[in-house]
């Protein structure tokens, strides 16, 4: 499942989507959905930002498809290669 993000990642973070895995690129970050810590992804779809929210954590949280939510993100930075 994915909620909307209603900003631009790229343009309010200053960051580069990073490839995930082949053909696709999005935003890692880190965040809570109902006091619930979750790592994810911020993905381009139909000219939109969209959160990616696995099942194991909808559960959890309690939410299930057409339900509104409240979610805390922020960036999730790789550190930089060793020796750069």
């Amino acid at each position: 499942m994915a909620a909307e993000v209603p900003f631009d990642p790229a343009e309010r973070w200053g960051m580069v989507a990073q490839p995930f895995r082949p053909g696709r690129r999005g935003f890692r970050v880190t965040g809570t959905l109902d006091g619930i810590a979750f790592e994810s992804l911020i993905v381009r779809r139909s000219r939109r930002a969209w959160l990616l929210l696995g099942e194991e954590l909808l559960r959890l949280a309690g939410v299930g498809e057409g339900d509104e939510v409240r979610f805390s993100i922020e960036p999730l930075f790789s550190p930089p290669p060793m020796g750069k």
